[in-house]
């Protein structure tokens, strides 16, 4: 049992240092804020190319800092195997009083929350709920995040027939790209021509509603491609799930560098359910492309969308497809441990992740764990809920994880 009220203490009696200045670091400084808990740090190791967070200049680790005794640093990487690398080396650099475990930080968001809730003054943000890792937590969901999306966000409100919520599921529009990152978590770079899957309107469609139809909520979906610009019927789709009872939040993910000709596409964006994210690779593609990123922006300002613009500095590299032989052990902590557990549904195939739906397309690897949507005529229901339940999925066993490697993120194979 985490105690909440030693670790405000112990906070309020420190000096703060917030390593990380990730979307977790940023939700962790509004939470400190609030608690009127005074950061004196934010490092990160890529600080020259972060940007300033409030009044905040973001450095590099000072790890030779005087009177460590004195600082509580606290660790806002997702990734585990990350955090606890970063952790080691502190303790190797003597710094006694670090929170690295997420379940610590959860806990602290949480009780935030619910405290508000208790004395009713707590308010639903959308942004600040979308950013915050409690939501994102495969292991341990947030009721106050899950109780909203249902009663506020959906009008299913139908009592629970099938006992399944699917926290967050990723809608796989299309494999084209107009970018070819090296590393793609989409596997962009191993693509050909060939390769490239237009998948109808009617076929997603039909697809998410023989989803939403076995299962009670869909708290979250993704869209997202490839490029789900590139679809040439990426307004039908949005609005279709935006008409679909069981559906709460949408987020939407692009590189911002196709701007569609018809605005009907900005207008279904503003809607008040919708979270756009753009993923910025600003170093690695043309002038011309990042003058189409700002004047999407515009667009989205135009139309009053809610949106991010995510300077994505480095991802994770999982390696190649060769069987890893992982124990039961291992393979549990590489998929506890894992951020991409997206429930990714791809040309009616419903996968644990990106990587397995498009390593399966291209035949990387023989057909692991995912639930056959179009060919299910019965049980599809508890086909779901098994797929759901899987914490050792085969996939896994042909991946490094989210482990300490990293790569430059958006990095193209060719020039653009």
């Amino acid at each position: 049992m985490i105690n909440i009220n030693k670790m405000l203490s112990q906070l309020k009696n420190k000096k703060i240092i917030i390593f990380g200045a990730g979307k977790i670091g940023k939700s962790l400084i509004s939470l400190l804020k609030e608690l009127d808990i005074k950061i004196h740090y934010i490092w990160d190791n890529n600080a020259t190319k972060c940007d300033k967070i409030e009044d905040f200049t973001i450095t590099k680790p000072y790890l030779n800092l005087e009177n460590k005794s004195d600082y509580i640093v606290l660790i806002t990487i997702y990734a585990q195997e990350v955090s606890k690398k970063i952790y080691q080396e502190l303790l190797e650099n003597n710094f006694e009083n670090i929170i690295y475990e997420k379940e610590k930080l959860n806990a602290l968001f949480y009780d935030t929350c619910k405290d508000k809730l208790n004395q009713k003054k707590y308010l639903f943000n959308l942004n600040k709920c979308h950013l915050c890792p409690v939501s994102k937590d495969i292991n341990h969901r947030c009721d106050i995040y899950d109780n909203f999306i249902e009663e506020e966000l959906t009008s299913n409100k139908k009592k629970k027939k099938f006992g399944i919520t699917i926290p967050s599921m990723g809608l796989l529009v299309s494999n084209k790209c107009n970018l070819k990152c090296i590393g793609c978590n989409q596997l962009r770079d191993k693509y050909t021509t060939d390769n490239y899957l237009d998948i109808s309107y009617e076929d997603i469609i039909s697809d998410m509603k023989r989803i939403s139809t076995h299962v009670d909520l869909i708290e979250k979906v993704v869209v997202v491609g490839g490029e789900a610009m590139l679809h040439k019927n990426i307004s039908d789709i949005l609005n279709a799930l935006l008409n679909t009872d069981n559906i709460g939040i949408i987020q939407f993910i692009t590189n911002g560098t196709i701007i569609p000709k018809n605005d009907e596409i900005f207008k279904l964006l503003s809607n008040h359910k919708v979270k756009v994210e753009i993923s910025s690779y600003e170093d690695y593609i043309s002038k011309k492309l990042n003058n189409n990123v700002m004047n999407f922006i515009n667009k989205l300002k135009e139309y009053k969308v809610n949106y991010d613009y995510v300077r994505t500095l480095q991802w994770f590299d999982f390696g190649d497809f060769k069987f890893r032989n992982y124990d039961e052990q291992t393979l549990s902590r590489v998929y506890d441990s894992c951020c991409f557990i997206s429930n990714d549904l791809f040309n009616g195939q419903l996968h644990k992740c990106a990587r397995s739906a498009f390593a399966t397309h291209l035949s990387i690897i023989e057909d692991l764990d995912y639930v056959d949507i179009r060919n299910t005529e019965e049980n599809l229901t508890e086909n779901i809920k098994k797929f759901l339940q899987n914490k050792k999925p085969k996939i896994c066993q042909y991946c490094n994880g989210t482990s300490s490697l990293v790569i430059p993120a958006g990095q193209q194979k060719e020039s653009i």
